[in-house]
């Protein structure tokens, strides 16, 4: 935001000394800022929705477990080969 101001305040108080093309670049700068404060402010609002459940999807448990079988059966065979050990523990917290 801090950089998004002090494109706008130096604009407006003509510190370019009338070299447009340097001033157009910062006005660019400040305007590709503001684009990613917004975009950034989006993203919270709808993390912020998601962890309230304002998202039209209720809130349901998964079962972790069934989640990470398969690719660990997947990977036993390459595990077997190569002698490493492979340990899944899955905790209610």
């Amino acid at each position: 935001m801090s950089g998004v101001l002090e494109a706008v305040e130096a604009v407006l108080s003509d510190k370019f000394d009338g070299d447009l093309a340097r001033q157009q670049a910062f006005i660019q700068t400040a305007l590709e800022n503001a684009y990613l404060l917004h975009d950034l402010i989006d993203d919270l609002l709808v993390l912020a929705d998601l962890d309230e459940g304002r998202l039209g999807r209720p809130r349901q448990a998964i079962d972790l477990r069934s989640s990470f079988h398969d690719p660990i059966e997947g990977v036993k065979q390459r595990r077997e080969i190569r002698q490493v050990e492979i340990m899944l523990t899955c905790s209610p917290t």
